[in-house]
């Protein structure tokens, strides 16, 4: 069952991806909105990728390395 939370936190990310670059492509929103969606994606996935860092030090942090 965890694999499958996994699967979704990606299908989400590539999903966003997906939704943004064709409001992009089709240009159905305008600049600014297009700017706003990408920042707030961009800001997302680094404190995404801080905390996820930070958790596996926390849990490995006990644990002897071979």
């Amino acid at each position: 069952m965890i694999r499958i939370t996994t699967a979704y936190r990606f299908l989400t990310v590539i999903g966003l991806g997906l939704a943004i670059s064709l409001l992009d492509l089709l240009e159905l929103a305008n600049p600014t909105i297009s700017e706003a969606l990408l920042l707030c994606v961009s800001i997302g996935k680094s404190a995404y990728f801080i905390w996820f860092t930070f958790y596996n030090i926390r849990e490995t942090a006990g644990h002897d390395f071979y």
